[in-house]
């Protein structure tokens, strides 16, 4: 019965349960997704990182580190609190989209964030050819090796 939870609870995307950052990239056209949990855990203020694949046959592998282990994420989650983020915009004030984009790849983040110095939660989805989409592909490459 144990090994039953477990291996439910491995197969569960890496963002479902996400109490720190997570985020994500799903290309529309390759049906498949990469999911990332970040959060606070380990020995000296360390991060682990969960990460969950699915390809397009729908199986999903999981893998797990750490920024020990994984040392080249640490300034890409520096630079996360830099990230540029959209502004609203609602149609038919202030200035129109230049470009749609049909295809591409989802892009997603939920992290922790501060609202004038009140706590608060951001939630980000966007696609390809913005600065969340390269931030995310830049965390994605620094997590290949690890």
């Amino acid at each position: 019965m144990i090994f039953l939870l477990l291996a439910a609870a491995s197969l569960a995307p890496a963002t479902a349960d996400c109490r720190m950052i997570a985020f994500s990239r799903s290309p529309a056209l390759a049906r498949s997704k990469q999911e990332i949990c970040i959060e606070r855990g380990g020995v000296g203020g360390q991060f682990a990182i969960r990460r969950s694949s699915t390809d397009r046959s729908g199986g999903v592998s999981v893998t797990y580190t750490n920024t020990s282990d994984c040392p080249g994420v640490l300034p890409l989650l520096k630079e996360l609190e830099q990230l540029e983020l959209p502004r609203p915009d609602f149609p038919g004030f202030g200035k129109e989209p230049e470009f749609i984009t049909l295809d591409g790849a989802g892009y997603s983040l939920t992290a922790p964030a501060l609202y004038d110095g009140a706590m608060s939660k951001l939630v980000v989805q966007s696609n390809v050819s913005t600065p969340l989409a390269q931030w995310i592909d830049r965390t994605l490459k620094a997590l290949d090796p690890c």
